[in-house]
């Protein structure tokens, strides 16, 4: 209510209502109603679990549809039981064809870093990866969109490596557009059934992001299992 009656008047400066007093959201952008790539990913900042990247093909038809689900930025979603329930419905809506995973395990994704030495060029080549999954099946895709975490060419190097020869738009706040959006949200499904996977095999908690709660619970598995276990649990730089 906060979000749609105050900020949302505050910045569009218009309110529309149903017949039914209902608020209703904005008309989707041309560019959102074409047919385009959205690449998000999830787990980037958690010391605990993987790092999982999703990228989802939309059109005009399945661009409103998702609109009409309440499809928006992952991050707006408190509840994660809300994200599980909405990326089941996105995964029937849209099939398979129309959506990648690209999935880091924590030992992959901490040998990519000894190696880079910075999370970057692992984020450019999963987002890229994406891309190019969707692209091949979604020839007509006219254009990428992607959350800016570096510079543009970051990516563009590793899609045109990948003989993918799609335009990309990298832009702050890529999750405004309903594709990438949309991947925001399966990415954050796949994120958070990996941890439900870890808190089974490992029998104890295995909470979210990086704060004192998240180091108690590393310090507890390296008592439980040793100290490699976190090259299986962690990203080790943090």
């Amino acid at each position: 209510d906060f979000i749609e009656n105050v900020l949302e008047t505050k910045i569009l400066r218009k309110v529309v209502l149903d017949a039914n007093g209902a608020f209703l959201p904005q008309p989707l952008s041309k560019e959102a109603l074409a047919s385009h790539i959205g690449v998000d990913e999830s787990g980037k900042g958690d010391f605990l679990g993987p790092m999982i990247i999703a990228a989802v093909h939309v059109n005009a038809e399945t661009a409103q549809q998702l609109q009409t689900l309440g499809v928006c930025d992952s991050k707006l979603i408190s509840s994660d039981e809300k994200a599980l329930e909405l990326a089941g419905t996105i995964r029937d809506r849209i099939g398979e064809q129309n959506y990648s995973i690209v999935r880091f395990s924590n030992e992959a994704y901490n040998k990519a870093y000894a190696k880079t030495r910075s999370v970057t060029p692992i984020l450019a080549w999963g987002h890229a990866r994406a891309i190019v999954n969707v692209r091949a099946k979604n020839p007509d895709s006219k254009f990428a969109i992607s959350d800016q975490f570096a510079k543009e060419d970051t990516v563009l190097r590793q899609l045109r490596k990948m003989n993918c020869d799609i335009e990309l738009r990298s832009r702050v706040r890529g999750e405004a557009d309903i594709a990438v959006a949309a991947a925001s949200i399966l990415a954050r499904e796949q994120f958070l059934l990996a941890l439900r996977a870890l808190r089974e095999h490992y029998g104890m908690s295995i909470p979210k992001g990086a704060s004192s709660a998240v180091d108690k619970a590393a310090a507890d598995l390296v008592r439980k299992c040793g100290p490699s276990v976190l090259e299986m649990v962690a990203k080790c730089h943090f």
